[in-house]
């Protein structure tokens, strides 16, 4: 894909990501520019945002790759959308859901190998983007049991989840490895 006459890198080369939160997205984006850009002019454009942002920025042709995940109680519905716009799936891993924790909770010194109790969750606040607080994904927390915790805290971005995983005893529901967070 060639840049337009406005671009920042002439005659070099663009790609566009849009990225579901994740940072190991992000981490392989970078690598990817920093190796690219040594060699031509390189233009990224990197989006976050929920899931269905990501699916309507492919639809719309914005963003050339978009990297999601999808919950297994979502999946016939996520496809079926994939399905009627037109959009290629292609499905990169699979991982059961995840608890994760930061530097503010007394659960993160906890040994790596220990598993969750949701009744031991219940005692902490539960951290989430706002696309599992209403719409269409807001059922998640319920159906694993996590929708009765000490509080609750709705975020947008991943540096607002960030900072408050690290300065409060939040947990968080990842549909990823959590050694992707630390």
């Amino acid at each position: 894909k060639s840049f337009s006459a406005d671009s920042s890198a002439q005659d070099g080369q663009s790609f566009s990501l849009g990225n579901m939160h994740f940072r190991y997205v992000i981490e392989a984006a970078a690598s990817l520019f920093n190796k690219r850009h040594r060699i031509s002019p390189f233009k990224m454009s990197i989006t976050e945002g929920s899931r269905d942002k990501i699916i309507d920025l492919v639809y719309r042709g914005d963003v050339e790759i978009g990297v999601l995940n999808i919950w297994s109680n979502h999946r016939k519905s996520v496809l079926s959308q994939f399905k009627a716009k037109d959009i290629q799936y292609y499905r990169l891993d699979s991982a059961p859901p995840s608890i994760v924790v930061g530097k503010g909770s007394p659960l993160y010194s906890n040994d790596p190998d220990w598993r969750p109790d949701v009744e031991i969750l219940r005692h902490f606040p539960h951290v989430m983007y706002d696309e599992f607080d209403f719409g269409a994904y807001d059922r998640t927390p319920k159906e694993l049991g996590l929708d009765k915790s000490s509080g609750r805290i709705v975020v947008n971005d991943r540096a607002t989840l960030m900072e408050i995983m690290e300065q409060t005893d939040a947990f968080m529901l990842a549909g990823t490895n959590p050694k992707a967070y630390t």
